[in-house]
């Protein structure tokens, strides 16, 4: 027994020595005793315990123990006897078996990277030995955390690191590592080697220690792909119909993908933030279909398309459409009513059916009929001066001329909201230019007159359809008009030789700024366009001839324009 000690210690010391900045050495090699380990996996050998060369006789069973290599680099240590091997086998995390041919001396060498090293012991057949190699490379890893800073890494032998720095010297092989921050810790065993330093190593990215939550993605229709997108453009697939999946806090994109159409929305993960969310790739607008029968809300059967909707009867139909035009019926007692409705965010939420028996009488103004809200209108317009008193009535433009009208033109919005029995309102506001020249008939410089005017109507409004698109409708109330600016002027401008009026509304002779008429205006509509005739009469006294007796003087316009109406949809 001492001798064996010895030798162990001589061995020990001349492999220390002789395996230095090596890329290996064999630490032990001794036999295997009772109580170690392994007599139990010698006696489930049993028979199959494989024979010397000479076949009479057990071979010697060497387990190599490999400290510091990683499992992948197993398989590149090789050994070579002095005898014959009759088997060498990778176990793994077990090590490498061997069976030699016994002997007195056995010489053993074991190859790696271009290095060997030799034993050389007695071994007798039959018998269990222990050989330990350990790997002398180190090289430096990289655990990665998020957050990325701030992290303690402990090894299994105690070193010590904080991310995102290297953790130097760390030896080959397998290794557990602790990771703490924020109060949590994780647990890994890795595996080092030379080409695999950074953990955790594979398909994750980093050991998370970001607070979570879980979220709920629902999209409709309900078979659309969910893909999440975090702040670097990672993604994830959520997948189809309602899906929980936990999220690190931080700010995200959900897209639902349906073939070309999507929906992407942005949103925030954090402890106050919402645990469901909907998406959407084709945009639906919710509304509610209603049959009418004699004024009088009843149950009636809805038909979309040609296709039944609901339980026949219900008073109300709850839709959710995807934006578009749709043919509608509603149908009650044998009658229906039949629509062209068009889905759209700004509709009305509530679609009536009113729903006539054929023999009803129908007035004009109950008509089916497309309402319009306004439009743009632009046209001719022209205004005379009427002089009234002591049997005489005069009518002349600005210059005094008889018989003679102001000729312009007229440009704004109007606005005519329909109510009930065919009524509504006509109004708007518009902008009208005169312009004007007279020649005196004394020869002198020719005289140019230029007027703005602001002019607003207050019709009540009555319509007579004929179609859907078309009809006829008359209103008439008042208008307003007021002259913004007027200007006379003889002469050139570009000449510096010319002399200019403006202050002359009110004065003798002239009218005043403002002027309030009675009127009168027939529409002619064929789908988006209207023509619209209009007649004033004015009311307030302009008194221009005051001075030469019982003189009023009222203005006239009449005007003629054409419109672009829009339509409510309706």
């Amino acid at each position: 027994m001492k001798r064996l000690i010895m030798i162990l210690c001589v061995f020990s010391a001349f492999i220390n020595l002789y395996g230095a900045g090596k890329p290996f050495e064999i630490v032990s090699f001794g036999e295997l005793k009772d109580g170690d380990g392994f007599n139990i996996t010698a006696q489930m050998m049993g028979d199959e315990w494989p024979l010397s060369t000479t076949g009479r006789e057990k071979s010697a069973w060497i387990r190599v123990v490999p400290e510091n290599f990683p499992v992948s680099e197993l398989g590149n240590i090789k050994f070579e006897s002095s005898t014959f091997i009759a088997k060498q086998e990778n176990k793994g995390l077990q090590g490498i078996w061997l069976f030699v041919d016994p002997g007195k001396n056995v010489s053993l060498d074991a190859q790696y990277k271009g290095y060997a090293q030799r034993i050389t012991e007695p071994l007798r057949a039959g018998e269990i030995y222990v050989l330990t190699i350990r790997n002398n490379q180190s090289v430096s890893i990289t655990v990665n955390t998020m957050p990325a800073a701030g992290a303690v890494v402990t090894l299994d032998d105690g070193t010590k690191g904080v991310t995102p720095d290297q953790i130097p010297n760390v030896t080959l092989g397998r290794h557990e590592i602790s990771i703490s921050c924020n109060g949590k810790t994780i647990k890994d065993t890795i595996d080092v080697s030379e080409t695999n330093t950074r953990f955790p190593s594979g398909d994750r990215a980093y050991y998370d220690f970001r607070s979570k939550k879980n979220v709920t993605f629902e999209s409709d229709p309900s078979d659309a792909d969910i893909v999440i997108y975090d702040s670097q453009d990672k993604e994830t697939l959520v997948g189809r119909n309602q899906k929980t999946i936990e999220l690190p806090y931080g700010r995200y994109s959900a897209v639902a993908f349906l073939g070309a159409l999507s929906d992407t929305l942005q949103f925030e993960v954090s402890a106050d933030s919402r645990d469901s969310y909907m998406l959407r790739p084709i945009k639906k607008q919710r509304f509610e279909a209603v049959a009418y029968y004699g004024g009088k809300k009843v149950n009636g059967s809805l038909w979309i398309d040609g296709k039944p909707q609901g339980d026949y009867g219900q008073s109300s139909y709850a839709l959710n459409l995807p934006l578009g035009k749709y043919k509608m019926e509603m149908s009650y007692a044998g009658f229906s009513k039949r629509r062209t409705v068009k889905v759209h965010p700004g509709m009305d939420p509530v679609q009536k059916f009113n729903i006539k028996a054929k023999s009803t009488f129908v007035w004009p103004w109950q008509k089916e009929f497309e309402p319009v809200v306004g439009g743009f209108s632009m046209g001719y317009v022209q205004k005379q001066y009427v002089t009234k008193g002591q049997g005489e009535i005069l009518k002349e433009n600005i210059w005094g001329d008889v018989g003679k009208s102001m000729h312009g033109m007229q440009i704004g919005f109007h606005y005519e909201p329909a109510f009930h029995w065919g009524l509504g309102l006509y109004t708007g506001l518009f902008y009208e230019l005169y312009m004007s020249w007279h020649d005196p008939e004394d020869g002198g410089d020719e005289i140019s007159f230029v007027e703005h005017n602001l002019y607003m109507p207050v019709h009540a409004y009555y319509r007579l359809p004929l179609a859907r698109k078309v009809l006829i409708a008359v209103h008439g109330g008042i208008g307003l008009d007021y002259a913004i600016s007027g200007k006379f002027w003889t002469g050139s401008e570009e000449d510096g030789d010319y002399i200019e009026a403006t202050d002359f509304y009110g004065e003798e002779g002239y009218p005043k700024r403002f002027n309030l008429s009675a009127e009168i205006a027939v529409d002619l509509r064929f789908g988006p366009v209207a023509v619209t005739g209009t007649y004033s009469k004015g009311i307030l006294d302009h008194k221009s001839y005051t001075s030469y007796g019982d003189y009023k003087t009222t203005q006239n316009k009449l005007a003629l324009t054409v419109s672009y109406v829009f339509a409510s949809g309706e």
